[in-house]
């Protein structure tokens, strides 16, 4: 079941879809396309004990799937099932699943860890940056942890400007960027309810700093109603049809 107290997560959802459709399915085909098995180097994960979901996980919950600690299980979503396949053959204790991350197929308070990474800079429209934050946190157990990472350059190449980011295209296609500073991301996460326990920046290639410096915030869910928030999450898949 759904929770949410105020406006209609749902006719924000369609709203998004609506207006940022052919932006989002031109992002995922170029991820499709470029096809790649990236291993996070310097990105400060928080402990990955529990039930953990990676939010948009592309190539890289291989990677991820392969540092779980022992006892810990691992769900990874992504809207592109072919990222999926090769990712949870012969892993028991990875899950994958297709899904949107503006609307998650969880039930409320699933995971003790939500993992962003690399996610939220690709979704087009403030509003709907903001409901997947929201989504990460009706699926997050109290005092669970989310960790978002965002791509931070120094410049980018081949773009054109559009009034929330910028499409940027090589030769695998078009994808769409918003640019944050740290205070912006911090200001995003809070608002949404989340404790920043941590933010700050960080160099996955220092042979390349212009083009390798991401930010990332480091969030716990704190609620004062702990049975509707239970601490040891369960996985159930919820169907939106």
């Amino acid at each position: 079941m759904r929770s949410y107290s105020a406006e209609n997560e749902e006719d924000i959802y369609e709203r998004c879809l609506g207006e940022y459709r052919s932006i989002i399915d031109e992002t995922v085909r170029y991820f499709s396309r470029r096809v790649y098995r990236f291993k996070w180097r310097n990105i400060p994960l928080p402990d990955l004990r529990g039930v953990v979901l990676d939010v948009g996980s592309g190539y890289t919950g291989e990677w991820l799937s392969s540092n779980i600690p022992a006892g810990s299980r691992l769900v990874l979503l992504d809207l592109n099932p072919t990222v999926l396949e090769k990712t949870c053959s012969g892993k028991p204790n990875v899950i994958c699943v297709v899904g949107d991350a503006l609307m998650l197929p969880f039930i409320d308070a699933a995971f003790t860890r939500v993992l962003m990474v690399a996610l939220l800079h690709h979704i087009p429209g403030d509003e709907c940056r903001r409901l997947a934050l929201k989504e990460a946190y009706r699926a997050l157990a109290n005092e669970g942890i989310l960790t978002a990472t965002v791509w931070s350059p120094s410049s980018l190449p081949f773009k054109t400007r559009l009034s929330d980011g910028f499409i940027i295209t090589d030769d695998f296609g078009a994808r769409f960027v918003h640019l944050f500073d740290k205070e912006s991301l911090v200001s995003l996460v809070s608002s949404i309810g989340l404790k920043v326990l941590e933010a700050g920046f960080f160099i996955e290639n220092p042979r390349k700093p212009d083009a390798t410096t991401n930010i990332f915030v480091k969030a716990e869910k704190r609620c004062v109603d702990e049975k509707s928030h239970p601490k040891s999450p369960s996985i159930r898949i919820h169907d939106h049809r």
